[in-house]
């Protein structure tokens, strides 16, 4: 059987099909605009896991793109503040941006 759960959609599609859109706005610099798609990305991601109970495996790459976003914008604060987010709602031994935060 195939499983239908694509996890939580934002603005109408899935969150994994909002990518290639994160990707242009980046080149773009439209910064602001993908750090706001990344954040409702982010916060959805965090309630679907929520909603299936336990520590549930939360994909990176959304977090990790914001705070490349911030360090862009020399917000430094805030990149350190999402790495240190993503990494009290992430497993322990799956968290991979100790270095980065270092």
């Amino acid at each position: 059987m195939i499983d239908r759960d694509v996890g939580p959609f934002v603005d109408g599609k899935p969150f994994f099909e909002h990518v290639d859109n994160i990707r242009q706005l980046k080149r773009d610099r439209r910064l602001a605009e993908a750090s706001d798609l990344l954040l409702r990305i982010c916060v959805a991601l965090e309630r679907d896991a929520a909603r299936r109970g336990g520590r549930w495996y939360i994909a990176p790459w959304y977090y990790e793109q914001l705070a490349i976003i911030f360090r862009k914008q020399k917000n430094f604060a805030a990149e350190v503040a999402v790495l240190e987010h993503y990494r009290g709602v992430q497993a322990p031994e799956l968290f991979k941006f100790e270095e980065r935060l270092s």
